[in-house]
């Protein structure tokens, strides 16, 4: 099985020590986003094909990658940079290019919200930011931030950003992906595939096959457990950062958060993704 790490959860910024002990212990504990079941996760070698951390400053987490990586798992960082001022971001990029690989990690220029910033300036920052990562990656991810009114009135101007930044993707060797959105696949563009079995595989040096399984309408990520989490427990966080910090973490705990009291337990292959 592949584990995502956390798609609800920053583990490399914030949780990387409980990450860590869960690692050498073998096993951690999560729970379904109903708080219906919990549900054992295995985390040794044999059971597990290959991590995908999801993060926004992995500076926390570079020296447990390299423990990750002896311990002998293949893994992918999708990692977010979307501010002015992302030189740390940028150069935590660069190291995890060096020590791993280009293919180890993805950039992701996401969420891209129009009502914020002109599709001008978007083009402007994703220009620089793409010169300071030029190297340190093959693939960047994006995707608009969800249109509140379920109609998109401004489609053809998203879809000319994405040429404009597809383009400059490309000039630094990078190709731009799009995240479950296939209105906005534009020429040079392909659909993202965010938990990628192929990368994966590319990275371990050896064929890891996994179904696709889909988490919403356009995705194409390949099936997964992810440990973190339910959204639902998202109210009790630290911050105003887009994935905050949980204030009931218990950094010893087998379980992220503590999970609601007298649940069942459940085989861990009927968690989603």
């Amino acid at each position: 099985m592949i584990v995502s790490a956390s798609f609800h959860d920053d583990i490399p910024a914030f949780y990387g020590p409980w990450f860590m002990r869960r690692l050498a212990a073998g096993y951690c504990r999560t729970f379904d986003s109903q708080g219906l079941r919990f549900h054992r996760v295995a985390l040794d070698r044999e059971s597990v094909e290959g991590f995908v951390f999801w993060t926004r400053n992995a500076r926390p987490f570079l020296a447990s990658l390299k423990e990750i990586r002896r311990r002998g798992f293949p893994f992918i960082i999708q990692y977010g940079i979307t501010a002015e001022e992302s030189d740390p971001a940028i150069a935590d990029l660069h190291a995890i290019g060096s020590a791993f690989g280009s293919r180890a990690a993805v950039w992701r220029y996401d969420p891209i919200v129009l009502a914020e910033r002109p599709a001008a300036w978007h083009a402007q920052n994703f220009e620089n930011l793409a010169r300071g990562l030029e190297g340190a990656t093959d693939e960047v991810v994006v995707a608009y931030s969800p249109d509140q009114n379920g109609e998109t009135t401004e489609r053809e101007e998203k879809r000319d950003l994405l040429k404009q930044l597809a383009t400059l993707a490309a000039t630094r060797d990078m190709r731009l992906s799009v995240c479950s959105q296939p209105a906005y696949l534009v020429p040079g563009t392909n659909p993202a595939r965010c938990i990628d079995a192929r990368r994966l595989s590319a990275i371990a040096g050896r064929e890891i096959a996994v179904e696709t399984r889909a988490r919403w309408p356009g995705c194409l990520c390949a099936a997964a457990l992810d440990i973190g989490a339910p959204l639902e427990k998202s109210l009790e966080v630290d911050g105003p950062a887009l994935v905050p910090r949980r204030r009931d973490h218990e950094e010893d705990g087998e379980f992220l958060v503590p999970p609601p009291a007298d649940l069942p337990e459940a085989d861990a292959a009927t968690l989603p993704f």
